[in-house]
This record gives C-alpha cells, sequence and structure tokens, in this order.
C-alpha cells in the first residue's frame, strides 16, 4: 500500500512540475532583440569603484549602442550612467593610475565621426574639452 501511495505521489508530482515547465512562454524575436548585454568590467586603482558598458539594442540592424555604467564596488548605491548624448557609443572604459579619471572611446561628435579617446572625472562624467585626441 505504502509502495501504490509513493508511486502516485511521484507521478502526481511529475505531472504537476511539467505542467508548469510547458506552461513557460517562449521569448519572441523582439524581447530578444531588447536583451541588453553587460561587459568590460573595470575597477578603480582603489578597488572602490567598477565602471562597465552596458551594450544597448537598436533597430533596423544597426550594431548595438554601448554606454557607460559605474557602481560602488560594494554595492551601497545604484548603477549610474555616466552623461553621453544619446547617439554616441561609449566603451573600453578604463581608470587612470590615480583613479581620479576615467578614459574610453567615444563617438561622441566632434569635427568627424572617428572614435576618440575621452578623458573624464570619474565622479561627475563630464569629459574635459579638448582633452581628446584621434586614436
Amino acid at each position: 500500500m505504502r509502495y501504490r501511495f509513493g508511486v502516485l505521489w511521484l507521478l502526481s508530482a511529475w505531472l504537476l512540475l511539467s505542467g508548469c515547465a510547458f506552461a513557460q512562454t517562449v521569448p519572441t524575436p523582439a524581447q530578444i532583440m531588447q536583451l541588453r548585454s553587460v561587459g568590460d568590467p573595470q575597477i578603480s586603482p582603489d578597488g572602490r569603484r567598477i565602471a562597465y558598458t552596458v551594450a544597448l539594442p537598436q533597430a533596423q540592424g544597426k550594431p548595438p549602442l554601448s554606454k557607460i555604467w559605474q557602481i560602488p564596488a560594494r554595492g551601497t548605491a545604484a548603477a549610474v550612467p555616466m552623461p553621453s548624448t544619446d547617439e554616441a557609443n561609449d566603451q573600453h572604459p578604463r581608470w587612470s593610475a590615480d583613479g581620479r579619471r576615467l578614459l574610453f572611446l567615444s563617438t561622441r561628435p566632434l569635427p568627424d565621426d572617428a572614435a576618440r579617446e575621452q578623458l573624464a572625472p570619474a565622479r561627475s562624467g563630464n569629459r574635459s574639452e579638448g582633452r581628446h585626441r584621434s586614436c
């Protein structure tokens, strides 16, 4: 009798769990295209902050648009995006040796649309005028 009860219980549990597995929805192509990817984490020299990139998908087959975000390494505050224009592609963040500035490549509007190195104070993210050079 115990054996039958155990078998019935296992069969019921299996049917219930398999039904839950089938109830999950399959993501649509539009949902997949909205997935963001996080990458290139860089820890500041003092170990207090982390800069990383978030790639945002774009429509019409364009490559993802990358933005730089910062977060305290201890997770004591929310992540904050660095100020940027909507059309700029900011990527490859690197800390200065003293950790006070963040160097990154950007396609921010300049005389031509080539990627440029940008220097920005790590806390504000506002780049210094005249502190760019061609790659």
